[in-house]
């Protein structure tokens, strides 16, 4: 994703989200996440939720070279959603620049789609 086209919250509350969602579930074995390159206004911790259920956490701060999070054998989702847990002291807007829900762990992944994602948005 282009820089201009980064997901960014416009706060920093706990509990902002981002979700990628499909008409149909996919198998899923990792998801990677990308920080802004905005390096003031850094993701500390999340949650990434599935639609069969399967909740994961993730305490660790989310890279602008991307934060892979692995997903074992994989799982079949038709939803993704990333909520927000935490930010650095610094974070006014926090966001991602790009997240994807791959079903291969190689090197190349295979991203299943890049779709417009819904989010929560502050006022």
């Amino acid at each position: 994703m282009a820089p201009s086209s980064e997901w960014a919250a416009g706060g920093t509350s706990p509990g902002t989200w981002i979700e990628l969602s499909w008409s149909e579930k996919y198998l899923i074995r990792q998801v990677v996440l990308f920080g802004r390159a905005d390096t003031n206004n850094v993701v500390a911790s999340g949650v990434l939720s599935f639609s069969d259920g399967t909740v994961l956490v993730v305490n660790s701060t989310i890279s602008s070279k991307g934060s892979i999070v692995s997903l074992g054998e994989g799982l079949w989702a038709s939803t993704v959603r990333f909520t927000i847990l935490g930010t650095s002291d610094t974070s006014k807007s926090v966001g991602l620049s790009e997240i994807q829900a791959c079903e291969s762990k190689v090197a190349s992944t295979l991203v299943i789609e890049n779709v417009p994602a819904k989010h929560s948005s502050f006022e």
